[in-house]
């Protein structure tokens, strides 16, 4: 049995983000990663009767995302960005371990922790993240040396990975 017009649309809405920072996770790069996401949706569609239901198709997803950033990293001849298999087959699955969880969930998880945090850690993610502030820039409007700054950014990341991660029951070994 295949799956249908609407479900497709249900679950590529669902996982747009996710699938979306899988992409730019192995590409890097926002434009390429859109445009990969576009192509993978419209084969979806084209190829609705080889997938059975809803999960099927998120794992579908995740591994034309996968094939179609490699080929097209090699097509730009990047393929000093390549990541190596292992690394991909682990990324993989551990975005599969999020397919159970409703997106509003890891929201609601991530604005708790946010939450949490003091307002300089808050104003750095913010200048990292929305800004798009990074190195020394950040370092600099931070009034931080870089090595400190690194050091503060990653403390900081963790904390809130840890948190979401407490907060949504995920197992925290890696």
């Amino acid at each position: 049995m295949s799956i249908d017009h609407d479900t497709i649309v249900r679950v590529l809405m669902q996982e747009r983000v996710k699938l979306l920072a899988f992409a730019w996770a192995i590409v890097r790069d926002a434009h390429m990663a859109e445009d990969i996401l576009q192509e993978i949706s419209l084969a979806a569609i084209r190829k609705r009767d080889q997938i059975n239901d809803a999960d099927h198709l998120r794992a579908w997803l995740r591994r034309s995302a996968r094939f179609e950033a490699m080929n097209r990293l090699q097509r730009a001849d990047q393929s000093n960005v390549l990541m190596d298999d292992q690394l991909l087959d682990r990324l993989e699955a551990r975005w599969g371990q999020t397919d159970a969880l409703v997106h509003g969930e890891m929201v609601e998880a991530l604005n708790h922790c946010l939450a949490e945090l003091s307002p300089t850690s808050v104003r750095m993610l913010k200048l990292r993240y929305v800004e798009g502030l990074r190195g020394e820039k950040l370092a600099a409007a931070m009034n931080q040396k870089i090595r400190t700054h690194y050091l503060n950014l990653a403390r900081v990341m963790r904390s809130v990975q840890q948190c979401v991660r407490t907060r949504l029951g995920m197992d925290t070994a890696r």
